[in-house]
């Protein structure tokens, strides 16, 4: 008899929303992706217009310096733009207009509660 095994416990942060979990009939491991979040405009938001070769880990980590958890920054920022930026580690191009949302936004929307439990795909 198949049977899932959870491992969302080995992962933090952002993928609580995600729920992963490997079936063992066939071996292979599958991620279902976290729900994405609400693009929201804001007045607090800043706008990056990047150099080239910018990442948004290097914009979560200018934009929040003090934050250790700059992937999640990272992620969310991707998720806030009205294109979103799927892979946090791919160069920007030049002149690419980047909304940072406030933390207002991060706080109330992507790491509160404001999310469903089961995201519809």
């Amino acid at each position: 008899m198949a049977q899932d095994l959870d491992i969302s416990r080995h992962l933090e942060g952002l993928a609580r929303h995600g729920y992963p979990y490997r079936r063992t009939e066939d071996g292979k491991t599958y991620l279902s992706l976290p729900e994405r979040l609400p693009y929201e405009p804001d007045d607090a938001a800043r706008i990056h217009v990047c150099k080239g070769a910018e990442r948004l880990m290097d914009l979560a980590i200018m934009y929040f310096p003090r934050d250790p958890n700059a992937i999640d920054r990272a992620i969310v920022i991707g998720q806030y733009q009205e294109d979103p930026i799927i892979d946090p580690f791919v160069p920007l191009l030049a002149n690419r207009i980047v909304m940072i949302p406030s933390e207002s936004y991060f706080q109330g929307t992507a790491y509160g509660e404001s999310l469903t439990d089961d995201p519809e795909f």
